[in-house]
């Protein structure tokens, strides 16, 4: 008996220094080599609801700066602690609301917060940030409706979502699906608690990830064209519906247009387009029709013409796969990815304007985050293609502040011209 506890003993301990071993080297290379995923999943949970969410009271370093969160996760101190008598602002957003890469008070909701301290001195003023990294519009409405709107009653409401709406792929649950569609039905608590499981290590995480994308790699079973996470047309619907919840309990409304630093398609002459159009609808037509060998002849045309038009990539991705032929569908999928960054700036500028439409027709505020940072350059303003700088958040936080202030919104009858902000 003695011998057994001995070497059970020394099997735990073992495994604990291999797990302690595994888990050091996984921290090393995603602080080194990782890419935003790998980084991200480390202060994210998988959720039944979500998807996803961020890591509750979570005290620790991430991008290897200081990161607390509080009961739901969110970069704000914990809601029961907010001043009663404050007038509050809550900032609905993803990582660029969030704050990605810079410190808890460099993020414009926290900038925002101090500029209007300075200039309503007699008043309490909370700005709560909400941002949830990777959140989509669909994602946003439910966390207000669900999870914030029973806990707190805001006088304005910062609504600032865009960017996720337009990828076509998840932090952890990459799908042909969209996300209302994905999210329609809450995941199983055995599965959530095994991903819970599987993503309190990093190696777990790392493993788990390149396992996935070594079968996909080598894999030829058939795919399907990639779907945004949400369209324009639920993206609309999702903004108003926050906008008139929002407003039922009277609360004032600010619509935030994203910014980005992205590469963008640039004006192609009509013939070209419509010469790209024709190829591309007929290459569609054929691969809806199930004649995968001939639609892709009209797609590889199509990229002959316009080549940076990453959905004809997909669809030759797709084509390659039901022909069986793993190697092109891999290198297409590739070419896929590499051309997003101009899908993604003319998809987001489409949203912007979408946002622009349901400011007017709402009669709510809107902010131009492209506009706010104009006197910025890229390099200043932006520390990646969708996250801002310091400087970049203080743009942000100023051009709010100003509209906060000149419209009125906090209904602070007593001001004080000195200390207007910006000045």
């Amino acid at each position: 008996m003695r011998n057994f506890i001995q070497s059970l003993t020394i099997v735990i301990i073992s495994l604990v220094a291999w797990i302690a071993v595994f888990e050091s080297i996984s921290i090393y290379w995603i602080d080194r080599w990782g890419d935003p995923l790998d980084k991200a999943k480390q202060v994210l949970n998988p959720d039944s609801r979500l998807g996803w969410r961020q890591k509750a009271d979570y005290n620790g370093r991430f991008l290897k700066i200081a990161l607390k969160t509080n009961e739901l996760g969110m970069r704000n101190i914990p809601l029961a602690k907010i001043d009663k008598n404050a007038k509050t602002i809550l900032v609905l957003g993803p990582s660029s609301t969030f704050g990605w890469g810079v410190e808890e008070q460099q993020a414009y909701p926290a900038l925002l917060e101090d500029l209007l301290v300075r200039k309503y001195k007699d008043q309490v003023i909370s700005v709560i940030n909400a941002g949830q990294i990777g959140f989509s519009s669909w994602q946003g409405l439910q966390f207000f409706k669900n999870d914030l709107s029973g806990k707190l009653k805001s006088n304005i409401l910062i609504i600032a979502y865009g960017v996720n709406d337009v990828d076509r792929f998840r932090f952890f649950d990459t799908s042909p699906l969209p996300d209302k569609e994905e999210f329609a039905t809450p995941k199983k608590t055995w599965k959530i608690r095994l991903l819970n499981l599987l993503y309190r290590f990093n190696f777990g995480n790392l493993l788990s990830r390149r396992i996935f994308n070594l079968f996909e790699d080598f894999s030829s079973r058939p795919i399907g064209i990639p779907v945004r996470r949400v369209d324009d047309t639920d993206f609309e619907k999702n903004i108003r519906e926050m906008i008139q919840f929002a407003k039922s309990s009277g609360s004032e409304i600010i619509l935030l247009t994203s910014a980005y630093k992205l590469p963008s398609f640039g004006s192609v002459e009509q013939k070209i387009n419509e010469q790209y159009q024709e190829l591309f609808e007929t290459g569609v037509k054929k691969y809806e029709e199930k004649q995968y060998l001939v639609a892709l002849t009209y797609f590889k045309k199509a990229t002959e013409v316009k080549p940076d038009r990453n959905l004809t990539y997909y669809y030759l991705s797709s084509c390659y796969s039901y022909l069986g032929n793993s190697g092109e569908k891999k290198k297409m999928f590739e070419m896929a990815r590499r051309t997003e960054p101009k899908r993604i700036a003319e998809d987001v500028d489409k949203l912007n304007q979408v946002l622009m439409k349901i400011a007017v027709q709402e009669g709510v505020l809107l902010v131009d985050s492209m506009k706010s940072l104009s006197l910025l350059s890229p390099d200043s303003g932006f520390i990646d293609p969708i996250h801002m700088s310091a400087l970049g958040n203080e743009a942000v936080a100023e051009n709010l502040a100003v509209e906060i202030y000149g419209h009125d919104l906090l209904k602070i009858n007593q001001r004080r011209e000195s200390n207007e902000p910006g000045n």
